[in-house]
């Protein structure tokens, strides 16, 4: 019988639904298995590579959650999420303190080593190497409990018994134990696969709708900080040496009352609150020749200070008077520019109930969006200061933007914020894109939500590919990508799974990431612990599951860029 010779495997693996469909174009380039191989953009067929360990996670039943941190191409990391704390991974190892000099092990269950000031936390994990004598320490990570600032005793690398070091040989001399980087967490197992995350640089802020919003800094590989982020300008207002008093010659005998306040300006432009009001009680009207002069104490940090004068007595509203590069002000009967007014401390994130869900920074703003008291409703800081949702009133176009609601037919919780050329909001009911004017610029009076869809969104965050956003629909069995169109002029997209069904029906994907190279792949987790690939290239109608199956099971993953490839 005649050969009928397959060049492409582009499809990918097919549902048995499709396997006597001879008529469907993508048949001839598909697959009724394809198993622990993935499918290259040019139709071949790859075997994947095996997988190496690289270190145990805390505790084997607990859950563990894997996530991206990339500085740069040459500064990413892996970040190990367990039970109430975090490790880190670079280049396929475990990121460690420096080390500390052993002096002594002891023959006993468990072993206890001694280390003059070694500072490590109990619990944590510490690779020891180096030793002679007692060389069954070396070059293993070992579970430590605290006895003193001087000495630990060792257990099993996951915690689940003391280390007998009775039949061990005799300690000698040398060694050193270097604990394993890492940070404590608020964030407990069962909420991990909840946490969502953007970075900027450095820094990466994480949300959770029951905990405060936290930002993750890195100094160096080994120093991590979590801090609970407070929001407000960088800088305050003058507190010391406020005074008024008149200066030149008196023009009238009218009582008049003037009230000025005074801010602090950075060389960024961060603009602090307002200073305690300056009262010039009861006194002749100003003049060009009779004025007020206003005095304050430096403030460190800033540049300049804006001058706020009253608009009326007792009215509470200040407009623009002027600035000053000194510690000083002369008011020789100006008149305040009411279109500008000084910044109001305002932070909607305060307490439980209204955490916010997700994050993302679009248009120089870090954009927040759905808490438990108000899910479907979204908030931006102001212009390029991330941690300042501080107001004006009139409103300034820089403005901090608060709770601008979706308005729909329901309420459906915002679940992620992702940056196109638009701001894309996905919810648990549809899709929306956030216009603004005609030159795209988003602010506070404009601001103009419109639906692209409603197929809904789950929790797990979309991905971005170029110029397209992949995510899985609201039950967790479908993948659909979602770009702008000119024909239609909204963002719209097609089902990558319609092909293989068989590969998503009765499970959920619970975690991806996207390996841009060198093979275009999404890697996808499966509720049953099975791992799917995506080889996914828009521009060529490119895209074609498979399955991978090891010994156990997959829990979450992540790629970080290493040399020239994301692994």
């Amino acid at each position: 019988m005649p050969l009928d010779l397959q060049t492409s495997f582009a499809a990918g693996e097919l549902s048995p639904s499709l396997h006597s469909h001879v008529d469907l174009a993508k048949y001839r380039t598909g697959l009724a298995q394809c198993a622990n191989f993935f499918i290259l953009a040019q139709g071949g067929a790859v075997t994947r590579a095996g997988w190496e360990f690289v270190h145990a996670t805390d505790i084997a039943a607990d859950a563990s959650r894997v996530v991206p941190f990339s500085f740069n191409t040459e500064q990413s990391y892996a970040l190990v999420l367990s039970n109430n704390y975090m490790r880190i991974v670079r280049d396929g190892g475990m990121v460690l303190e420096p080390a500390k000099n052993i002096t002594g092990a002891s023959k006993t269950n468990p072993v206890v080593v001694t280390s003059i000031g070694h500072g490590h936390l109990t619990f944590n994990q510490v690779y020891i190497t180096g030793i002679n004598g007692m060389t069954e320490l070396n070059d293993r990570f070992w579970r430590i409990v605290v006895l003193t600032p001087n000495a630990y005793e060792l257990y099993a690398e996951d915690g689940s018994a003391p280390l007998n070091g009775t039949a061990f040989g005799t300690y000698i001399s040398g060694g050193s134990g270097a604990q394993a980087a890492g940070v404590a967490t608020p964030w407990p197992s069962s909420v991990l696969f909840d946490l969502k995350f953007t970075q900027s640089a450095d820094v990466m802020t994480i949300t959770h709708p029951d905990y405060p919003i936290k930002q993750l800094s890195r100094t160096s590989h080994y120093t991590w900080t979590l801090d609970t982020v407070s929001f407000g300008s960088d800088i305050g207002p003058p507190t010391s040496g406020l005074t008024i008093a008149p200066v030149g010659t008196p023009s009238g005998s009218n009582n008049t009352v003037y009230r000025y306040v005074i801010t602090s300006v950075t060389p960024t432009g961060d603009e602090s609150v307002q200073s305690a009001i300056l009262d010039s009680g009861s006194m002749n009207a100003l003049s060009p020749t009779y004025g007020n002069k206003l005095e304050w104490g430096a403030v460190t940090g800033a540049e300049y200070y804006n001058i706020y004068k009253e608009f009326a007595v007792l009215s509470g509203v200040f407009g623009w008077l002027g600035e000053s590069t000194e510690l000083n002000y002369h008011d020789y009967n100006n008149g305040p520019d009411m279109s500008y007014t000084p910044p109001m401390a305002m932070n909607p994130f305060d307490g439980v109930g209204d955490y916010p869900a997700c994050t993302e920074y679009h248009q120089q703003r870090q954009w927040f969006g759905s808490t438990h008291n108000h899910p479907d409703t979204m908030w931006a800081t102001r212009t390029a200061d991330y941690d300042n949702m501080d107001v004006s009133r009139p409103t300034r176009a820089d403005d901090a933007i608060h709770e601008a609601t979706l308005s729909a037919r329901q309420v459906n919780e915002i679940r992620h914020l992702v940056s196109l050329d638009d701001l894309l909001v996905f919810t648990s009911g549809g899709e929306w894109k956030v216009q603004a004017d005609a030159d795209g610029v988003i602010t506070p009076g404009n601001l103009n939500p419109r639906t692209q869809g409603f197929r809904g969104c789950s929790k797990v965050r979309p991905l971005v590919i170029g110029e397209t956003a992949l995510f899985i629909q609201e039950k967790g069995s479908r993948i659909r990508d979602i770009k702008y169109t000119f024909e239609s002029d909204k963002y719209s997209g097609n089902d990558l799974t319609v092909l293989s069904r068989h590969l998503f029906e009765g499970h959920e994907i619970i975690d991806w990431c996207y390996a841009q190279e060198p093979f275009s792949i999404v890697w996808a987790v499966r509720s049953d612990g099975a791992l799917l690939s995506l080889t996914y290239l828009q521009e060529h109608d490119v895209y074609a599951w498979a399955a991978h199956i090891t010994q156990g099971y997959y829990e979450s993953v992540c790629t970080v860029s290493e040399g020239l490839e994301d692994v």
